[in-house]
Parts: C-alpha cells; sequence; structure tokens
C-alpha cells in the first residue's frame, strides 16, 4: 500500500470521517500527497482544532467529494502545495519525539489551554461513519422506540435537545 501511496498524486482517505487526517491520510501526508478526506466535521473543523493543531487535507462535505477530488486533479499546483503542507506537518507535527513531548506536558500538568476542549459546548452530532440521513434515522427511530430516554442523554438536557431537534429535522 505505501508503494503505491508513494506512486499516486493524491488519495481519498474516507466518505465519513470525523477528523481531516486519519492514519491512511497521515501515511499520504508522509510522502508528501495530499489526501481528499469527507466528513460533516469539515463544516466545523476550522472553528473548533486551532490552526496550527489543524492537519492539511482537502477535508470536505460528504456532498462535496465529487467537486474536491476533480479540483485536484484539475489543479497540479494546489495538489503539490498541499501535499507538502501535509508532510510538513506529518513529519513534523506529528513526529515521534513532538507527541512524546505533549504527553509528558500531560503527565507533568503542563496542559496549554487551546488544547482543552468543553464537550458541552461541541455542536456536532453526526460521525459514527454514516451519511447524515442515516444517523438522522436512527436517532428517530431510536426515539420512537424506546423514547428520548434511551439516548442516555439525561444528564446532559441540553444535548439531549440538540439530539431531539435533530431528529425532528429529518422528518420536516
Amino acid at each position: 500500500v505505501l508503494c503505491e501511496i508513494a506512486q499516486s498524486d493524491f488519495v481519498i482517505d474516507q466518505l465519513y470521517s470525523d477528523t481531516p487526517l486519519a492514519a491512511f491520510a497521515a501515511e499520504a501526508g508522509m510522502f508528501g500527497k495530499p489526501a481528499v478526506v469527507g466528513g460533516y466535521f469539515a463544516a466545523k473543523a476550522r472553528e473548533e482544532i486551532t490552526p496550527e493543531h489543524t492537519p492539511p487535507s482537502a477535508y470536505c462535505l460528504p456532498e462535496q467529494l465529487g467537486n474536491t477530488v476533480a479540483s485536484l486533479v484539475q489543479d497540479m499546483v494546489k495538489r503539490q502545495q498541499l501535499g507538502a503542507e501535509a508532510s510538513a506537518f506529518v513529519n513534523q507535527q506529528w513526529a515521534p519525539e513532538r507527541v512524546a513531548s505533549r504527553f509528558l506536558r500531560l503527565l507533568h500538568n503542563d496542559v496549554p489551554q487551546d488544547w482543552m476542549i468543553n464537550p458541552d459546548c461541541l455542536g456536532y452530532l453526526q460521525g459514527t461513519g454514516l451519511s447524515d440521513a442515516q444517523v438522522r434515522a436512527n436517532v428517530v427511530a431510536l426515539i420512537e422506540r424506546h423514547g428520548v430516554d434511551a439516548l442516555g442523554l439525561a444528564h446532559k438536557p441540553a444535548l439531549q435537545e440538540q439530539f431531539v431537534a435533530f431528529a425532528r429535522e429529518s422528518q420536516a
């Protein structure tokens, strides 16, 4: 697989990824190859991840995957630039020494504020490797069959209401 990545112009990693650069895309980045990654979190990633911690990829909504692939096919300079950015990020930010140093900071309770995320503030509900429509259908079916308590979110009423509203949108 690594030999094929090395010979490619770019890779297509996932359609429903919750991260801009998962393992396969990171492997491509090591070789300076850009990755096209689909996922609903793409709409929120820039808000939730600081720029210096955002791995470079062509991270797009699943519905935009075809257009994103076409743009990389047509634009060699863009492909090469994104590949170079991915390579620099993976080989610098995710180098074993850098990762180890961040773990040491955690162990010494030296945690920068920009590493912290309050899960109560996240509004991302999709995930799970499914289309938006399928996630909504699953939530609707769960609520219809077992009631809203089946969500297991009674301890997080705001999040529970987000899921209920999310499910209702599919019925509108």
